[in-house]
């Protein structure tokens, strides 16, 4: 029995016209789809109409085009290198992907037809495949070299309705989204992916629904989103890595979730220069926040998230700085503005200062810790008038635990400053001091 029905593409102009007025009404909307464009007039175009394996070297021609029809399941093995057009889902069809050491498929699109409907599905094991889009309903990524490059407006790689990595090096470079989909699971792999258009919002991870991450090193960027999930964005996991970055000068959004921002227990959002933290949602806390994590100064920069205990002592050159263990996590505002250049380290103090810090405290009172906070890098007496919130860390956390800070003036008096919030996973304080010096304390 055949098992491809080969033909010439020609005389479908009917339907290429009909195709090519709902993929101009799709792009105005966003769909994504197996975009039209010129195919050589030789290139024959085969069906795989029965389940079954298939090779690159055996079973593909170079330069043709394939159509996986409905409800067919098609196991391809890269086992020699070869460049084909296109390969094209139908309902119900599955394609999955394995690959030899050293072969390389390069496609130019794995997609559905506009007029197929958001079908099909794509399971990539291993092998390494280069695409210019790669779209179905459902597509899973575990393992392989997947690198998409696209000049189309859409997205490189998407999951209308569900996209899931758990492994491989994963790079996309595409005008709107470089991954997008409903529901976007992410446990593993080193995923690098970027949304370049430069006159309209773009993405390095676009979720409508709801967006995962819980393993791997993800970096994202996009012209107006590092980030964007329209509804949740979760992040945990003891080795996750995540670094979201817009590079729009002016409407810069890092990290956006319309609905709420997770960040396991074991995680930091490091407070970049120039910008601020509006809200983090701690797991210990029963809310919901709108997330917006952005530049404050019109400019550009870099939000991370990343595990305080990811077992990594230094950097190379190329990547964000390790967070500093003795950081204190928080913000400093004034007027319900953040004050910019604010650092706050812990740090010993001297014996004299030690001392009126223990001498002043009351009766139940401990210690933390001390530290210090630095404006635009200088440790000095200037006055220091508005709001400090800090991230109390898990490790002093504790049912029925009250907070307060201790600050020393330029006198060597100490001020006690209680806590306002009602939040156990954070202090605020509203502070007035011409001093730098301060301490965290706790009773029971």
């Amino acid at each position: 029995m055949r098992n491809t029905k080969d033909r010439l593409v020609t005389g479908r102009s009917g339907k290429v016209r009909k195709g090519i007025v709902l993929a101009v009404a799709a792009l105005l909307m966003g769909s994504a789809f197996c975009l039209i464009r010129p195919v050589p007039v030789l290139a024959a175009e085969h069906h795989f109409d029965q389940s079954g394996n298939k090779s690159v070297k055996d079973d593909l021609v170079a330069g043709d085009s394939y159509v996986i029809d409905g409800n067919v399941s098609i196991n391809l093995n890269i086992d020699d290198t070869k460049t084909i057009d296109k390969i094209e889902l139908k309902e119900g069809s599955t394609l999955t992907v394995t690959g030899s050491s050293g072969k390389e498929l390069t496609v130019g699109r794995i997609c559905f037809e506009l007029i197929s409907g958001q079908v099909g599905k794509v399971i990539i094991n291993s092998g390494t495949i280069k695409a210019s889009n790669i779209i179905a309903k459902d597509v899973v990524i575990n393992g392989g070299n997947v690198t998409v490059e696209t000049d189309h407006y859409g997205s490189g790689i998407e999951g209308t309705n569900s996209l899931e990595i758990n492994g491989g090096n994963v790079k996309t470079t595409a005008k709107t989204s470089g991954l997008s989909g409903n529901y976007i699971n992410i446990t593993g792999g080193n995923i690098d992916v970027r949304g370049v258009d430069t006159t309209a919002s773009s993405s390095g991870i676009n979720g409508r629904e709801n967006i995962t991450i819980s393993g791997g090193t993800v970096t994202a960027q996009g012209n107006q989103y590092g980030i964007s999930s329209w509804g949740s964005l979760t992040v945990n996991g003891s080795k996750t890595v995540v670094r979201a970055k817009s590079n729009n000068s002016i409407n810069s959004v890092a990290v956006l979730a319309n609905n709420s921002i997770t960040i396991g227990d074991r995680f930091k959002i490091t407070k970049p220069a120039g910008g601020f933290i509006r809200h983090i949602y701690i797991p210990d806390e029963q809310k919901d926040y709108y997330i917006i994590v952005k530049s404050n100064n019109d400019k550009a920069f870099d939000v991370e998230i990343r595990p305080t205990d990811d077992g990594r002592d230094e950097e190379e050159p190329s990547k964000p700085a390790v967070v500093n263990p003795d950081t204190v996590e928080g913000y400093f505002a004034l007027n319900g503005q953040p004050i910019p250049g604010v650092a706050m380290g812990k740090t010993k103090q001297g014996v004299a200062a030690q001392a009126v810090f223990n001498a002043s405290r009351q009766a139940g009172w401990q210690e933390s810790f001390t530290f210090n906070m630095a404006i635009n890098g200088k440790v000095d007496y200037t006055q220091k008038n508005g709001v400090l919130t800090i991230i109390i860390p898990k490790e002093y956390r504790k049912a029925g635990r009250t907070f307060a800070i201790m600050a020393l003036d330029k006198n060597g008096k100490a001020w006690t400053f209680a806590d306002t919030d009602t939040n156990p996973a954070t202090l605020t304080v509203k502070i007035y001091v011409e001093g730098y010096a301060f301490a965290l304390i706790y009773k029971d």
